[in-house]
């Protein structure tokens, strides 16, 4: 019975109804940690093609010998200009504002930014000069002995400045107080460097390394590759530099810096330009006085964070200054390398070259976390991981001009339009009637401040922030990828607790949404081949969304009846706009692009490109859970076996939603409603966290965030309507899928039991995972924030806390089964570099060249049938 007649003969109160069954192409992807049975391999056999159970190297040597393209990098001079941008700790960047936007600011240049700004820093040296000097125990002087104040204070208010541009509303205060100790801790590792002599050994190491890797991807041990550079230059940069500082110095450093910040603050209009407040995250709805809560609104101590809050006149004229410069100053640690990243040759040394204290694990960790994991590397049991997670940094990577074009263009005009994502925060929200209109409608927005009732004000300036914030990081994003424009560049990468890769930078990363995956394609470009025409177009479809669930011939086929339509949008894209309307507009326009071109060439053959391919998994954390339980009948609601035909739960759920609403609903608008909300992309979020635990609250705020953001839901006077939906799909979501995959939940139950056990001895939950890494989970009840916020200067050494018990239970399965996920991507990620293929990936979706997926595929076959 295929799934989706079984899922809905199953749903309560409704008689079976039949559903067409969707196709697609078979075997896109399959877990690797299956233990399929003989009898299941044998009917696999008779519907895929037999893989031979070789390694990967020996099918695929004669497709290796297609040229790889060089980048012919001049390492030396790209090398020289980062080297220079890590000594400042920041690279000015050549602004692209709008001259619309810009003319708003320049009406405020009577209040003299500038001169408000340089006062400040000014006042901030001064007093922090003062403070060492008036030091009688000596700790504070002992602290900054080894520091430059000038070059320091003015290092942590272009932070503050850089900060501001996105969060207008104020920033946690423990938020200010780590950055200026990360800015204290680099200043003193870098002049501890320049004083012995170091950072000259550390260039040059770099180089040579530089210089052992092909032009290409190579296949050495990059670390141990490393580590004899280094110690051909320099044996100085293999012994351990410790600079984490005892916590009397952390809280001697963080109060002292801080209170010269807020001591410095010139005033404006009478009011102080940097306050501190107690601000709640979020209220009870039990009001009242009870153990632990506020007396005031029944808030928990532990949910109030002090804020660090500077004067909304001081923010407007820092915006001023920063968006009417010729030029940014984007802190380095924000933007990518111009040379391939260092391998992390020591536990804490990787990244960029003179990185002070390579953070691996990144977030908030317990303690022990990294003591355990040190020990882990010092044994070389860590060797093999982070070989495979400093390979991430090798990738190089350019800017797609033709969307980064489109996108400015889009940006300086300062346009609106409904059917693109990207326009909602691309327009600067100061203009007010258009603020308005998108959040009340047409009939409020002409109405004029002063008509507004006081929670409609607040609404709106809360819209206001909100769009603020994703217009500024907007603008961040195009300002760096116009100034990578014409470059190569590449990220270097950490790890979360659980071993899945991040980027480091906060900027210009394909860990992003669609409008800035889009901005990036491959360095290193390769032919298409015979198939790579075909797997483009089949990238295509994946982008648009609406034909995931035909077969791959009837993919094709649509493709080739578009093909006007894909010419006439990669030529004239903002007249001929139904790519808009896409699931993923910016990277289906990236791949119209692609298509045309490799069709004008006449050979698309022979044609060079350099677009990643998508090859994305089915609802991952099911596939896992079903692969753990040796579930075939579950797996194949997933593709988890592969088959003539595919399926796709999130459509499948969504068919039957919208059919039970159908049948359901009498109202004709709540009909309507109900049908054009209950899609595919509103419902994956709860499908996809459904395995993870998501309670029926948490599914209803990730479905109603879902709808607000759909066309015709954005505005105030669908709140109800919007209430009403998420709390039925959620009802139904949650019940659909617990149908379908109850032996999931089943191992759910039992890992928790698991977790228990860690509880009932009060430490934390904790594994170790193929590759080494031990996974010790961080969930602890903090101390109040009004009462040691300045304890909290540095993750690794916070104070010990009681655990989070309740937490420690519930998070145990979705993260065991995350940890599982990353293995699987490293695993596939190092037979990828070994055959000499491009791969990036994000969690579960991998990225590689078009020619290459069919040997990307035989790699996921073949770990699969050896494991």
């Amino acid at each position: 019975m295929p799934c989706n007649v079984w899922l809905f003969a199953n749903l309560k109160s409704i008689k079976m109804y039949p559903v067409r069954r969707c196709t697609c192409h078979p075997g896109r992807f399959i877990s690797s940690f299956t233990g399929i049975k003989t009898s299941a391999k044998k009917d696999i056999n008779q519907i895929s093609t037999k893989i031979d159970a070789v390694p990967p190297s020996i099918i695929t040597r004669q497709q290796n010998s297609e040229t790889i393209y060089k980048l012919g990098t001049k390492y030396a001079e790209s090398l020289t200009e980062q080297f220079h941008n890590e000594e400042l700790g920041f690279v000015e960047i050549e602004n692209i504002l709008p001259d619309k936007v810009k003319s708003q600011h320049q009406m405020k240049q009577n209040e003299q930014p500038l001169l408000f700004y340089n006062g400040w820093k000014y006042q901030f040296c001064e007093e922090l000069k003062k403070n060492i000097d008036n030091d009688e125990i000596g700790d504070v002087k002992k602290a900054f002995k080894l520091v430059d104040i000038e070059v320091l204070t003015s290092s942590i208010m272009v932070m503050l400045l850089d900060s501001l541009l996105v969060n207008k509303q104020g920033l946690p205060l423990y938020y200010i107080v780590k950055s200026m100790y990360n800015e204290w801790l680099r200043h003193i590792s870098h002049n501890y460097f320049k004083k012995h002599s170091l950072l000259s050994s550390m260039k040059m190491a770099h180089l040579d390394f530089l210089k052992q890797l092909d032009e290409g991807y190579i296949v050495n041990n990059f670390i141990e590759n490393y580590r004899k550079s280094a110690m051909k230059t320099d044996p100085r940069l293999l012994q351990k530099n410790n600079f984490r500082q005892p916590k009397d110095t952390q809280l001697n450093v963080t109060q002292t810096l801080f209170k010269c910040l807020l001591d410095s603050a010139p005033s404006y209009n009478k009011k102080p330009a940097l306050k501190i407040i107690l601000r709640a995250e979020k209220k009870k709805k039990k009001k009242g006085k009870k153990e632990g809560k506020s007396e005031k609104d029944g808030v928990d101590d532990d949910e109030r964070v002090l804020y660090g809050v500077i004067e909304r006149k001081v923010v407007e004229m820092l915006q001023t200054l920063a968006y009417d410069a010729k030029f940014f100053k984007v802190p380095i640690w924000k933007i990518p390398m111009l040379v391939p990243a260092v391998p992390i040759y020591l536990y804490q040394r990787g990244g960029l070259i003179t990185e002070h204290c390579y953070q691996l694990i990144r977030g908030q960790i317990s303690p022990l976390n990294n003591r355990v994991n040190e020990e882990q590397y010092e044994k070389g049991h860590l060797d093999r991981f982070l070989n495979i997670l400093s390979s991430s940094g090798l990738i190089g990577w350019k800017i797609n001009k033709r969307i980064l074009d489109i996108q400015l263009k889009l940006f300086n005009d300062n346009v609106y339009n409904k059917n693109l994502h990207f326009y909602n925060y691309c327009r600067f929200p100061q203009d007010k009637e258009w603020l308005r209109e998108l959040v009340f409608g047409s009939k409020k927005g002409e109405a004029k401040k002063e008509e507004l009732s006081d929670r409609d004000r607040k609404v709106l300036e809360k819209k206001a922030k909100e769009l603020y914030s994703l217009w500024s990081y907007l603008h961040q994003n195009l300002v760096v990828a116009n100034h990578f424009r014409d470059r190569v560049f590449y990220l270097p990468f950490n790890l979360d607790f659980r071993g899945r890769f991040y980027p480091s930078p906060t900027l210009l990363h394909y860990y992003s949404s669609d409008n800035y995956r889009a901005l990036l394609k491959f360095a290193i470009k390769r032919p298409l081949g015979i198939k790579g025409l075909t797997i483009l177009k089949l990238h295509l479809c994946n982008m648009m969304g609406s034909y995931k669930l035909m077969s791959t011939s009837e993919q094709i086929s649509v493709v080739d009846k578009m093909v006007p339509a894909i010419l006439q949008a990669a030529e004239n894209p903002l007249e001929y706009t139904w790519w808009m309307e896409k699931d993923e507009p910016w990277q289906t326009l990236a791949a119209c692009i692609e298509i045309a071109n490799a069709i004008k060439s006449g050979d698309p053959s022979s044609y060079i490109c350099g677009l990643p391919v998508h090859q994305d998994g089915t609802c991952n954390g099911l596939q896992h859970y079903a692969a753990i339980g040796r579930s075939l009948e579950e797996g194949s609601f997933v593709n988890f076996m592969p088959r003539h035909f595919n399926t796709d739960l999130y459509s499948e759920v969504s068919d039957l939603i919208q059919l039970h609403g159908f049948m359901n609903i009498t109202d004709e608008k709540m009909r309507k409603d109900w049908t054009t909300t209950a899609t595919r992309e509103v419902l994956k979020p709860t499908i996809m966290t459904q395995v993870y635990g998501v309670t029926a609250y948490g599914a209803k705020r990730q479905i109603a965030s879902k709808i607000k953001n759909l066309p015709g839901f954005t505005l105030k006077e669908k709140e109800e309507t919007i209430a009403c939906l998420s709390r039925h799909f959620a009802t139904l979501t949650l019940h659909l899928v617990g149908l379908a995959f109850r032996n999931a939940e089943n191992i759910m139950a039992w890992l928790k039991s698991y977790a228990r056990m860690f509880r009932s001895e009060n430490i934390h939950a904790q594994w170790t995972t193929m590759f080494g890494l031990i996974v010790i989970q961080p969930y602890e009840k903090k101390k109040t924030n009004k009462q040691l916020i300045f304890v909290n200067t540095d993750d690794q050494l916070k104070l010990e806390h009681p655990l989070n018990k309740l937490k420690q239970v519930n998070a145990f399965p979705p993260n065991f089964v995350h940890s599982l996920d990353s293995c699987h991507m490293a695993m596939t990620q190092e037979w990828c570099l070994k055959e000499k293929m491009a791969f990036a990936a994000i969690h579960d979706s991998f990225w590689t060249h078009p020619s290459s997926v069919p040997q990307m595929n035989q790699v996921i076959f073949y770990l699969t049938d050896s494991t």
